[in-house]
C-alpha cells in the first residue's frame, strides 16, 4: 500500500445507551478510545433539544435535563433510545443526525479530529440488520458531518480485539465464536463460524437499563422519603438513571470479588442502600417489575404491548439464561465465547454461560474494558488486514525453512534422541541393577542350576512388567512435555517473527504448552520393550555362561574339575549343546559362591546393562520413525491450517 495512501481509522460502535469511539492510526495494531466527557469511557447516547439553543448530548444532556426545574424541562425535550428505530420514525433519524453532529462538535472542541479525507470512519452495525436501516445510518452520519464511512458487523469487531490482543487465535476464529453484546439497553447474541454470522438474535429491553431500575426501587424500598425528596429536588431522573446506574455498578464489581460479604452504597441527600448480599440481589432479580417512572418511560416509547409491563413479575437471569439457550439449537459448536458490553462484567453472566454451554471459563473471553471492544476491534480492521496479508506471504515462503531447520534438526530429533538415550538408561538400570543384581547376589549365596536363575530373571520381569511400564512411561511423558513446550514456542516466535501474528492453536506458556501431539502409538513402547525383556532375560544366561567358560578354569581344584567338564563336553556335544548342558549343571552354594564372586557379578551387571542399554536403544530408534514422521507432518499441517486462516481474516 502506498504510504500517502494510508489513512488512520476511526471506528463508532453507536449503542441504545451508550456509544464508544476508538481510533488506530496507519500501520498500528494498537487502538486507543477517545474519551470525549471527562471521566467516562464513552458517552450516553443521548440528546437534549432546547429552545433557541444547540442541541446537547451525553451525560451533560441528560444531567442538564435531570437538574432543571420541572417547569423549564418541560420545553425540553430529552430523547434516548433512539438507535434501533432510525430507519422507522424520522424523530428517531433527527435525534441520530444531531447526536453523531454533536459527537463531531465534542470532538472539534477536544482538539480531536474525527473525520477528514485522511480517515476512515467505520460504524457498527448490529448482524443482519435491515437494508433500509443501514442506508438511513449512513445517510444519517454523512448529513452530520461524517465522510468515508463503512457499516461493519459488531461482532466482527469483538471478534478482532481479542484477535489482536491474542486471546484467540487465527484458526480459532474460523470455528463456532458466539459473541454476547450484553450493553445498557440491548442483549444481542450473534453465532459466527469461519468469520461469517450464523445468526443473531435477541432483545432490544433485556439490558442495563433493567438493573439501574432495580437499583432504584431498591433504593426507594430503603429510603421511604427518598422519592419525595427528589421530586421536590427535581432530582428523580438523574438519581434513576444516573446514580442508580453507578450503584449498580459499583455492587456488580464488588460481589465478582466478594460474593459471600455485604455491601453499602450511598447517594447523596437520599439515602443508601446497606448490608446488602448477592442473594438480596438474586431475590429481586428473580422477581423483577418496573417502576412506575420506568413504565412511562416504556409507554413513551411506544412498549405498551411488552411483557415487562404485564402483571406478572420476570426472572431477569432465567430471560438471559433463555435468549443464550438459542444457540443449542444450531448444529455449529461453540468453541468460544466474547463477552462485550458493560453488563457482561455481572458476575451471572459466565456462570450461566458456563453451566448452558458447558465451555470452560477459559473458552469465555472478557477484556478488561469490555465497554469498547467492538469499537477498539472495528479500529484495527485495515491495519490488521494489510498485517495478514503480509504475514502470510512470509510464512509461506519460510515455512520449508521452519520445518526442515528448526523443527526437526533444532527441536524434534534432538528431542527424540534425549528420549530414547534416557528411556534406554532407565530401564537398563531397572532391569539390571534393580531386578538382576539381586537375583545373583541371591544365587550366590543359595546355589542352584543357572537354568534356574533364568527361570527366576523370567518370572521377575514378569512380576515387574507393570512397574517398568510406569518407568517407561514417565520417562518418555517428561520429554514429550518439554518437547511440546520448545515446539510451541518454536513456532509461535516464528509466526510472530515473520508477520505479528500469534498462532492461536499453538500456545505455550511458562509451565504449559496447549499444543497437542496426537500420536495414537506413543504407548507401543511398554508393550514393546517389555516383549523385548524376554529377549534380553534370555540372553543373560548366555552372558554367564560365556563368563563361566572363560573363568572356570581360574579358580582351583573345581575349576580344574569343571574345566575338564567343559573340555570333554564341548567336542563331544558341540558348544550350543554344551552350554545348555552346563545350564542344567546344579552348582552347590559353595562352588555358586567361588565362581560368582562379587567382582564377577559386577562384571557381569555392566556387560548386562551395556547390551540391555544398546539393544533398547536400537529399538526405541528403529520405533520412533514413523511417529516422528507422523508428528512432523501433524505440525506442518497445523501450521498450514493457521496459515491458511489469515486468507479468510485479511478478507473481512
Amino acid at each position: 500500500m502506498d504510504e500517502q495512501k494510508k489513512k488512520s481509522t476511526v471506528a463508532i460502535d453507536f449503542g441504545t445507551s451508550n456509544t464508544f469511539i476508538s481510533r488506530c492510526s496507519p500501520d498500528s495494531l494498537q487502538s486507543t478510545p477517545i474519551l470525549l466527557e471527562s471521566g467516562y469511557l464513552g458517552i450516553e447516547t443521548a440528546v437534549l433539544f432546547r429552545p433557541e439553543k444547540r442541541p446537547m448530548i451525553g451525560t451533560q444532556a441528560i444531567q442538564t435535563w435531570g437538574n432543571e426545574d420541572p417547569e423549564k424541562r418541560e420545553k425540553m425535550d430529552l430523547r434516548l433510545g433512539f438507535k434501533p428505530e432510525i430507519h422507522l420514525n424520522e424523530k428517531a433519524r433527527e435525534s441520530t443526525r444531531e447526536f453523531f453532529s454533536g459527537l463531531l462538535n465534542y470532538a472539534r472542541e477536544s482538539r480531536i479530529t474525527l473525520t477528514g479525507e485522511n480517515i476512515e470512519v467505520y460504524i457498527g452495525v448490529p448482524s443482519n440488520i435491515e437494508v433500509s436501516y443501514k442506508k438511513t445510518l449512513k445517510e444519517v452520519a454523512n448529513e452530520a458531518g461524517f465522510s468515508n464511512i463503512k457499516l461493519k458487523d459488531e461482532p466482527v469487531g469483538a471478534l478482532l480485539y481479542h484477535l489482536s490482543t491474542q486471546d484467540i487465535t487465527p484458526s480459532e476464529t474460523l470455528g463456532g465464536v458466539l459473541i454476547v453484546d450484553f450493553g445498557g439497553g440491548t442483549c444481542d447474541f450473534a453465532l459466527m463460524q469461519e468469520l461469517q454470522v450464523i445468526d443473531s438474535w435477541g432483545d432490544s429491553m433485556l439490558g442495563g437499563r433493567l438493573f439501574d431500575d432495580l437499583f432504584f426501587q431498591w433504593l426507594l424500598g430503603e429510603n421511604p422519603t427518598a422519592l419525595e425528596a427528589m421530586e421536590k429536588d427535581g432530582a428523580e431522573f438523574f438519581v434513576h438513571w444516573q446514580r442508580c446506574r453507578e450503584l449498580k455498578e459499583a455492587f456488580s464489581n464488588f460481589m465478582s470479588k466478594y460474593r459471600d460479604e455485604t455491601w453499602s452504597g450511598r447517594v447523596p441527600y437520599y439515602g443508601q442502600i446497606k448490608g446488602a448480599t448477592w442473594q438480596n440481589f438474586l431475590d429481586r432479580a428473580y422477581s423483577y417489575s418496573p417502576s412506575e417512572q420506568f413504565r412511562k418511560h416504556l409507554q413513551e416509547m411506544g412498549k405498551e404491548e411488552h411483557r415487562l409491563l404485564g402483571d406478572k413479575p420476570i426472572d431477569l437471569l432465567e430471560w438471559f439464561e433463555n435468549e443464550l439457550k438459542k444457540t443449542l439449537t444450531h448444529r455449529v459448536q461453540v468453541e468460544k465465547v466474547i463477552l462485550c458490553g458493560g453488563s457482561s462484567l455481572w458476575p451471572f453472566v459466565p456462570e450461566i454461560i458456563d453451566r448452558t454451554l458447558g465451555l470452560p471459563r477459559e473458552a469465555i473471553l472478557r477484556s478488561d474494558n469490555p465497554y469498547a471492544v467492538i469499537s477498539q476491534g472495528l479500529s484495527l480492521l485495515p491495519n490488521l488486514e494489510e498485517r495478514l496479508r503480509k504475514a502470510q506471504v512470509e510464512l509461506k515462503k519460510d515455512l520449508p525453512n521452519l520445518m526442515e531447520r528448526k523443527i526437526k534438526k533444532e527441536t524434534i530429533e534432538p528431542s527424540i534422541e534425549n528420549m530414547v538415550e534416557n528411556v534406554s538408561q532407565r530401564v537398563a538400570t531397572f532391569v539390571v541393577d534393580e531386578k538382576i543384581r539381586e537375583k545373583l547376589l541371591e544365587f550366590r549365596e543359595s546355589g542352584g542350576s543357572i537354568a534356574e536363575l533364568e527361570t527366576q530373571l523370567t518370572a521377575e520381569m514378569e512380576m515387574s512388567k507393570e512397574e517398568l511400564g510406569e518407568v517407561v512411561n514417565k520417562e518418555i511423558s517428561q520429554v514429550l512435555q518439554r518437547l511440546q513446550i520448545k515446539l510451541s514456542r518454536d513456532i509461535k516466535d516464528w509466526f510472530i517473527s515473520r508477520g505479528g501474528i500469534k498462532p492461536v492453536s499453538i500456545r505455550a506458556g511458562e509451565e504449559e504448552a496447549n499444543y497437542k501431539m496426537n500420536i495414537s502409538n506413543l504407548d507401543l513402547y511398554e508393550a514393546s520393550l517389555l516383549g523385548k525383556m524376554d529377549i534380553l532375560i534370555k540372553g543373560i544366561s548366555g552372558i554367564i555362561l560365556f563368563i563361566i567358560f572363560d573363568t572356570i578354569v581360574a579358580i582351583g581344584p573345581v575349576g580344574w574339575v569343571s574345566g575338564l567338564i567343559v573340555a570333554l563336553a564341548v567336542p563331544f556335544y558341540g558348544l550350543r549343546k554344551s552350554k545348555e548342558k552346563i545350564k542344567q549343571i546344579n552348582l552347590p552354594r559353595n562352588i555358586a559362591s567361588k565362581i560368582f564372586t562379587r567382582k564377577m557379578i559386577d562384571y557381569i551387571i555392566n556387560k548386562t546393562r551395556e547390551k540391555m542399554t544398546g539393544e533398547v536403544k536400537k529399538e526405541l530408534t528403529e520405533r520412533m520413525e514413523k511417529p516422528k514422521e507422523k508428528l512432523l507432518k501433524e505440525i506442518e499441517e497445523t501450521i498450514e491450517r493457521e496459515i491458511d486462516s489469515l486468507s479468510k481474516l485479511s478478507a473481512l
